[in-house]
């Protein structure tokens, strides 16, 4: 009797498996120091997956999938190939899993969520799951679809663009209702790490990094269970439910976060005579009373310092040469400003403190000068000035005068590189873990739109917006990146601001505003 493709289909995969040992290592490695006893694959095909926990025999395996062909190949290829493996296969919906609470310590999972009720599966697994146990949860990414758009216009297959453009617009749907349209592309959607972080919390799961074998495409994560804590008070449960990657501890981030209110509050009240040397006064004390703070303590590796320098240094490669006279306001470790010095005539790097760079050795074509915050003391035509992540920390008075100094020092066709995070996607600053708009130094944070009319104000022409990863980059009119902003601003607040911090939509909406004297 003829197989059937997805027969041999699921037997290719069973061997695809057996020969990459480095795939058996990382569920090894993965569970070692957890007491396994038992294991469930959902969506497992052949069951596969399961192979490096039940070789021994001592691990019952289980198996589920919604095909009763998936349990049949599966018994037949276990029972010849590895016949002291306990394991058994069920046909089941992941939605109503048809077994008591806290049976697994380990749930595999991989690529079968993208077409499950997300939430449902998710809820089922946090059930099903022992406490502490882990699930190995690998996701079909925007980008998959992405891509497969993309191969679908080349080869000119209108079923395929249909099919990968109709799960994208339910993705889309899903992230920013918050409800996964079931009559969308068959209930088939994407999902993001944001997206996960959302529905992994209601469940009492949590991500714990990610595993080697992943790629951008279909990135693997190692989540477990955790007891769901008792709920703190409102300010600190938004800091615990926006980000688990923050090293320093609760008290030490509201600590963060008083000081640096108190001090941005401080610069707001006073008047534009009073902030000229008082930016450099809260920054340096600022510095002082928390010790803990990132710019101090945290050290990037030389490996992660040259990926990071590299990456501004492509997207200002176009505006550098030999001769130019290079500007860096707000230059933080002067990391960046010192590789550019390398390559241009002259390099002036200008903040409004020198707490951070006090110790820095620089060659003899950089200068570091220190500033009131809006005044550019330098005293030659510039051809390209840049800054990232600065005008949000200036008080809006403040902004248009340094704007305005900034194009006063430019040279004639002279070119203005600004960087700053999108309003939209914030707050970005300390308060992000406590308060819906930015209260810490981040004084004001702007949209695109928003920049780009007040650069118009001080005399810019000609502004476009810089998209584009990975050394590749596109200057684009305003208009496009701005209409995404009244798009989204036409949601519901928290829905804009949920849909804005996704990794698909943030990247369109990270402003880096490209002006031209």
């Amino acid at each position: 009797m003829t197989e059937s493709a997805y027969a041999r289909y699921m037997r290719k995969e069973w061997e695809l498996f057996k020969n990459v040992p480095t795939r058996t290592q990382l569920l090894l490695d993965v569970a070692e120091g957890l007491k396994v006893r038992r294991v469930v694959d959902i969506g497992c095909g052949a069951g596969q997956e399961m192979l490096p926990l039940l070789e021994n025999g001592e691990v019952l395996g289980v198996g589920i999938d919604v095909e009763p062909e998936s349990a049949s190949i599966g018994r037949i290829l276990y029972a010849t190939q590895f016949p002291q493996a306990r394991v058994c296969f069920v046909t089941a919906f992941a939605e109503d899993l048809p077994f008591d609470s806290e049976t697994f310590e380990v749930v595999i999972c991989r690529i079968a969520i993208a077409y499950m009720n997300n939430r449902a599966v998710l809820k089922e697994i946090a059930r099903v799951l022992q406490p502490n146990g882990i699930l190995l949860l690998k996701i079909i990414h925007a980008r998959y679809y992405l891509r497969e758009v993309w191969r679908g216009i080349k080869a000119a297959e209108v079923r395929k663009i249909v099919y990968a453009s109709r799960v994208l617009f339910a993705g889309m749907v899903y992230h920013v209702l918050g409800n996964q349209p079931a009559g969308l592309a068959n209930g088939e959607t994407f999902q993001t790490r944001w997206m996960l972080f959302r529905e992994l919390h209601k469940s009492g799961l949590r991500d714990t990094g990610r595993l080697v074998d992943d790629d951008a495409v279909t990135p693997t994560f190692v989540i477990r269970k955790v007891e769901i804590e008792a709920e703190p008070p409102a300010s600190n449960h938004k800091m615990h439910s926006r980000f688990a990657n923050e090293s320093r501890t609760a008290a030490e981030l509201r600590e963060h976060y008083l000081i640096e209110r108190e001090l941005a509050d401080r610069v707001r009240k006073t008047n534009k005579e009073g902030r000229r040397h008082l930016y450099t006064e809260v920054y340096d004390e600022l510095y002082r009373r928390v010790p803990s703070h990132p710019q101090l303590v945290r050290k990037e590796t030389p490996a992660e310092q040259s990926r990071a320098v590299a990456g501004r240094l492509k997207m200002l490669s176009r505006f550098l040469r030999p001769n130019s006279i290079y500007l860096e306001v707000g230059p933080g470790d002067c990391a960046l400003a010192l590789k550019v010095s390398q390559s241009v005539s002259t390099v002036y790097a200008v903040d409004v403190s020198e707490e951070i760079t006090k110790d820095i050795q620089t060659p003899t074509n950089f200068h570091r000068l220190i500033s009131d915050g809006c005044s550019i003391p330098v005293n030659e035509a510039v051809d390209i000035a840049f800054s990232d992540q600065l005008i949000e920390h200036l008080h809006p008075e403040d902004a248009l005068e340094q704007l305005k100094n900034i194009h006063a020092c430019l040279r004639p066709g002279g070119t203005y590189f600004c960087i700053t995070p999108n309003r939209l996607s914030g707050p970005h600053d300390i308060s992000q873990y406590f308060d819906e708009t930015a209260t810490g130094f981040h004084l004001r944070e702007y949209s695109n739109s928003e920049l780009s009319d007040l650069f118009r104000q001080t005399g810019f022409r000609d502004i476009k917006i810089m998209l584009g990863a990975r050394g590749r980059y596109l200057l684009v009119p305003v208009w496009i990146v701005s209409g995404i902003e009244r798009l989204l601003k036409l949601l519901p607040v928290k829905r804009s601001r949920q849909l804005a911090r996704t990794r698909l939509v943030r990247p369109l909406l990270g402003i880096n505003l490209v002006a031209t004297k």
